[in-house]
């Protein structure tokens, strides 16, 4: 309610409402702080929340996520996720950029030194979330392994022609695709323990409609 003022009489003018509109990302960017840690965008599928990659996306990327679907893919996952091997160190990245929705995450979870191997993944509990994801528990045993000392001399070289730089080997007609997991017996390295370690991915739709391990980014610690 307008009160005159002492003297005055004029009646303040109301503020005309804008009618500018924002585009997605203008609005997207107004809705949040400036700085919340969240990692720059790259060239590739937009971001969930965007109203393009809704309408984009192929009809399967609609299908919800089954459970034993999730549960298979999260199981293949941890395996190559919980196994590495100094001595082929690209290997491990090369593999898990095929489950990865922001292949930028093929490294972690691993120094690039040492050698380990998981030999048994076991899926259980999930989760549905209210972003379409379908977190996975699962648990892996994991075999760890140390340089054998004094280190033997490496083995005699392949026939002529017959040399194949590793992880370049021919897959069978039934493979699903390549592994991270290194052979389990080398000269080179002898096992020192095993243990249980768990792990609980999220798994969600790609634009195509591909499963992909869809890591959301950390929260802001502040």
């Amino acid at each position: 309610m307008w009160i005159p003022e002492p003297g005055g009489n004029t009646r303040p003018q109301p503020i005309a409402p804008t009618t500018e509109r924002l585009t997605p990302r203008a609005a997207q960017a107004a809705d949040r702080p400036a700085d919340r840690g969240v990692r720059p965008q790259t060239a590739g599928p937009p971001p969930h929340s965007s109203p393009a990659w809704q309408i984009e996306r192929a009809l399967s990327a609609w299908e919800p996520i089954g459970v034993a679907e999730a549960a298979a893919f999260a199981a293949r996952f941890a395996a190559d996720y919980m196994s590495w091997d100094e001595d082929d160190p690209t290997r491990r990245a090369e593999v898990l950029r095929e489950y990865l929705g922001d292949p930028r995450d093929a490294t972690l979870g691993w120094s690039g030194t040492g050698r380990q191997r998981a030999d048994v993944v076991l899926p259980g509990r999930t989760l549905r979330t209210r972003d379409d994801r379908l977190v996975v528990e699962v648990t892996v045993r994991v075999t760890t392994y140390e340089r054998a000392c004094p280190s033997p001399a490496p083995a005699d070289p392949p026939a002529e022609g017959r040399e194949r730089p590793l992880g370049n080997e021919p897959l069978p007609a039934n493979a699903v695709g390549r592994s991270s997991a290194p052979d389990p017996y080398s000269p080179r390295w002898r096992v020192v323990s095993t243990h249980w370690a768990r792990l609980a991915p999220p798994i969600s739709r790609d634009q195509t409609g591909r499963l992909v391990v869809d890591i959301p980014p950390a929260p802001n610690p502040e």
